[in-house]
């Protein structure tokens, strides 16, 4: 009993690692985080800002290699489509979400731009702070 035991165990342990190793499982996730920080000035009061931390989740890891190459083009749509908001149109939940999703069709359309948006599965804010 102990022995079929055992032989049970280290079949499922081969298993499972077999499963994890084989990249033809399902898709490679990756997220990328967007270094550094964005900290942009809202429209209106000079005194409002817009301090955030974006990830990028993106399915292979070529399409991941063909987007950090285009990462300063992205910064640079980040800032300007955050520069057009107001701290007053990011305060509630839904807003932010809104605001999300336009900055994920940002993404798409500055990637198609230069590349292909090709793997860009969706875009998260991991820090969100209007002061």
């Amino acid at each position: 009993m102990k022995n079929q035991l055992l032989t049970f165990l280290l079949a499922s342990l081969l298993c499972f690692s077999a499963f994890a190793e084989n990249p033809e499982t399902g898709p490679v996730l990756e997220y990328i985080p967007m270094q550094p920080h964005f900290v942009v000035n809202l429209q209106g009061n000079r005194r409002s800002f817009l301090r955030a931390d974006i990830q990028l989740l993106v399915e292979g890891k070529e399409s991941a290699e063909k987007i950090k190459v285009h990462l300063p083009a992205l910064r640079h749509s980040f800032i300007m489509l955050i520069s057009e908001y107001s701290a007053d149109r990011l305060g509630t939940a839904e807003q932010r979400e809104d605001f999300r999703r336009k900055a994920l069709q940002e993404t798409r359309t500055t990637l198609d731009k230069y590349a292909s948006s090709n793997g860009l599965t969706d875009l998260f804010f991991t820090e969100f702070l209007v002061q």
